[in-house]
């Protein structure tokens, strides 16, 4: 069980100053609220700064004040804070007695990197082969899912981007599995529905029984095979934030502009919200034609800023 005790809980006061016609400063106090690992280091990459701190709640602000960093680690042996700014809020941690690795509990990242765009949605084309199971947590932790395709212009933007890129990856995990041991494949967000779209390659799938997930493979130009999940292969991620968060701790949600009053209009989905309780953030879900769901903070998502 978690308790509070696991918890490092702070508050950062922001200072901005905006240059117009003239300057103007003013305050904003934000809280930032971290969870703390015993004896883990986040480990080295081409996203991670190692910097002096003098203290594990120095290393917090250093990755409170980085819009990248989600996850941190400080060590009390050589004071060394490792800033890890890859927007990942599940970056690989080693043991390591003596270092303590600090993860935000709520994380908005700044921007979709490397993303490309096709209608509403944002893909990231990941290159670094994994698993099936792999890819769709790795997805996860970027705050989308593996791509589920559904109609023929978003198969052919999709195909003709992983041809352009021509990386020479054998295949492209896509967020289909055979949920229903049954002849063909669902999507992951509707494993009780038929597919109203499918891309697969002649006589696919042939043994969806044994092999269980959906790739985009090479050798059919990019159409559809059931292969074995255990396989590797690279993957596509895709994932809107909206400002709803439940500040009342209640069964909705209000706009951050106006904390104590009920939303003028909603566009929820059926039977949303539906764990406000738990899941305090709002997001404009692809899956339910981008009508709103409640969900959990800390999942990475893109936003919509309003101006």
């Amino acid at each position: 069980m978690i308790t509070e005790s696991d918890f490092f809980r702070m508050y950062v006061m922001m200072t901005v100053v905006m240059f117009c016609s003239s300057s103007y400063d003013f305050s904003e106090l934000k809280e930032v609220i971290f969870r703390v690992q015993s004896d883990q280091t986040v480990m080295s990459s081409q996203y991670t700064d190692d910097l002096y701190s003098e203290s594990l709640s120095m290393c917090s602000l250093m990755c409170s004040l980085q819009e990248k960093c989600c996850v941190a680690s400080f060590s009390d042996e050589t004071s060394i804070c490792r800033l890890d700014k890859s927007e990942n809020c599940c970056a690989a941690t080693n043991i390591a007695v003596g270092s303590r690795a600090l993860k935000r509990i709520e994380y908005f990242p700044p921007e979709c990197s490397e993303c490309v765009s096709f209608g509403m949605s944002l893909y990231k084309i990941i290159e670094i082969t994994a698993t099936w199971s792999e890819a769709m947590n790795n997805c996860t932790c970027f705050g989308g899912n593996l791509a589920e395709i559904e109609t023929d212009a978003e198969s052919g933007f999709i195909t003709n981007e992983i041809f352009t890129r021509n990386t020479g990856a054998v295949g492209y995990w896509l967020g289909g599995y055979n949920f229903n041991n049954d002849s063909d494949l669902e999507w992951i967000s509707k494993s009780n529905e038929r597919m109203p779209y499918t891309n697969y390659a002649p006589n696919e799938p042939n043994q969806p029984a044994s092999e269980n997930c959906l790739m985009a493979f090479k050798d059919f130009n990019f159409e559809w095979v059931d292969v074995y999940c255990h396989l590797k292969g690279a993957y596509i991620s895709v994932g809107y934030w909206l400002g709803g968060y439940n500040f009342k701790n209640d069964s909705d949600l209000e706009w951050i502009s106006k904390p104590n009053e009920r939303m003028p209009y909603t566009n929820y989905a059926s039977n949303e919200p539906n764990q406000p309780a738990s899941e305090n953030c709002l997001l404009a879900f692809k899956n339910f034609n981008f009508e709103w769901v409640d969900v959990y903070c800390h999942l990475k998502g893109a936003y919509i800023c309003e101006f």
